[in-house]
């Protein structure tokens, strides 16, 4: 999925190159690495999608604010509530957003106890502090202000 710009509505890459894409009149180039896009302006959106155990324990300890979002692809809810998702990753720099579908890593269900999807939980140093079952992006952006200020 390509992240537009504020400035470029509706941009028609025509690029040669899959990870350099610019709109139609050349204004704007948009470089695509992984899940990131920068934008011409250089923002990052910090969101990952996490495939294993060992990458989400890697993750937890390198950073010390992180959201997960544990979903599923055929869940409607999950599909509905990735695009406010990802708007809250691009508004806190402070935290590390990621994506884990539940049915690829199939044993992150009985280490966190997930009982409903989607379910998003806050960890502040790799502990699990926090944790909102099923779409809330009011009460998810509030915990991770929260999140922010304690401590």
């Amino acid at each position: 999925m390509l992240f537009r710009s504020p400035l470029t509505p509706n941009p028609k890459p025509q690029a040669p190159n899959p990870f350099l894409l610019t709109d139609s009149k050349q204004n704007y180039v948009f470089i695509l690495i992984q899940n990131y896009v920068l934008y011409p302006q250089f923002s990052v959106i910090m969101y990952s999608e996490i495939k294993s155990l060992e990458a989400l324990k890697e993750l937890l300890d390198k950073n010390e604010c992180v959201i997960i979002d544990f979903h599923t692809i055929w869940c409607p809810p999950c599909k509905n509530s990735e695009e406010d998702f990802k708007k809250l990753a691009s508004k806190y720099s402070n935290i590390k957003f990621a994506r884990i579908d539940v049915d690829e890593v199939s044993d992150v269900s009985k280490k966190y106890n997930l009982k409903c999807l989607p379910t998003y939980i806050c960890f502040k140093k790799g502990q699990n502090i926090d944790c909102l079952e099923g779409v809330n992006h009011e009460e998810l952006e509030k915990k991770a202000k929260k999140m922010l200020n304690s401590y």
